[in-house]
């Protein structure tokens, strides 16, 4: 009981001591922004390091005011003042803390200063690596592919906004060279869907696929319809189910479709009793909510196979409305 009250003053004091005067963080960060924008970086650096430590204005108004600073900074071009300003509030570490988790020990900033700066940096980042590839793509440089390494995704993403918003005349040459960067460097596997999204190529998508793997995968097929359109997505999903890796990514996507398409409805039936695929077959077929589905649920219920009755039974849980779950109350 002690501990429980001394936790709760901790956090009643935090509460009462931490107040954050907003208009004047607001003040403070439109002062900073404007700071920013006329002096070179070494006096900026110095300004930001003397109002950080500035005991004239609360600690917590002081971090509100360089939190809305550098969000602020991600509308401006990241030149060098920019930069080095954002760069150097992502190593800051916040000093005004309030309890967390019901512990004495943890703690978490009140106001978080580095993570917003190393989003800003994060920001610019991808801006200036999808300037870029737009720059190679008109010049025809496409050993700037070759040069790219994925161990900044945001450098990866970039790219991939270059070549997903690319005019098709700039990217088709172009191609040879994402396929040989991929090969090389399989996570840059984005890039080249990137590509295919811009082409609605399913024949690139499926080259781009092979270099993908367990979660980065079934995400990609989920998603198909938004890379190379909805019915080249449903074939591609139907075909899936035959065989391969991603019956599984198939099957979720096609749940999608089955309330407002009898056939690929129908397709999600025929698997109830695969051993492999039924369940997730019924799990998306009951999220589907489709027409008749609770009816055809019922009578699987029936089934003298443990198996299909099973299914039958996990599809009325997928669903979860009245009619389902009246069904299954009855059940023995």
């Amino acid at each position: 009981m002690n501990r429980a009250l001394a936790l709760l003053a901790l956090a009643l004091y935090a509460a009462a001591g931490l107040a954050t005067d907003e208009l004047e963080a607001r003040s403070q960060a439109q002062r900073l922004l404007l700071m920013t924008s006329v002096l070179p970086s070494q006096a900026v650096l110095a300004e930001l390091e003397r109002f950080s430590d500035d005991r004239s204005i609360p600690l917590e108004t002081r971090e509100a005011a360089l939190r809305q600073y550098v969000l602020s900074l991600r509308d401006e071009p990241p030149d060098a003042v920019n930069w080095q300003a954002a760069e150097l509030l992502s190593r800051y570490r916040e000093r005004a803390l309030v309890s967390h988790s019901h512990s004495l020990q943890n703690a978490v900033p009140v106001h978080n200063v580095a993570a917003p700066a190393r989003g800003t940096l994060n920001v610019w980042t991808r801006k200036l690596e999808r300037s870029a590839g737009e720059l190679a793509l008109a010049n025809q440089d496409y050993g700037y592919f070759s040069s790219l390494s994925a161990n900044h995704m945001q450098v990866v993403a970039g790219a991939a906004d270059a070549l997903k918003h690319a005019p098709v005349q700039l990217l088709e040459p172009a191609i040879p060279h994402l396929i040989a960067a991929v090969t090389r460097e399989p996570a840059l596997a984005p890039i080249m869907l990137a590509a295919a999204a811009n082409l609605s190529d399913p024949d690139l998508t499926a080259v781009a696929l092979e270099f993908l793997e367990g979660a980065d995968r079934f995400r990609t097929v989920l998603e198909l319809d938004g890379i190379i359109g909805p019915d080249a997505a449903r074939a591609w999903w139907l075909k899936s189910l035959d065989s391969g890796p991603d019956q599984a990514a198939a099957i979720a996507a096609l749940g999608r479709m089955a309330a407002d398409d009898p056939d690929v409805s129908e397709e999600l039936f025929t698997l109830m009793g695969d051993a492999d695929l039924g369940a997730a077959a019924a799990l998306a077929l009951g999220k589907s909510q489709a027409p008749g589905l609770v009816d055809r649920a019922a009578e699987l219920l029936k089934s003298d196979q443990p198996m299909l009755a099973a299914r039958g039974r996990l599809m009325l849980q997928s669903h979860g409305g009245r009619q389902a779950l009246q069904i299954l109350e009855r059940q023995p």
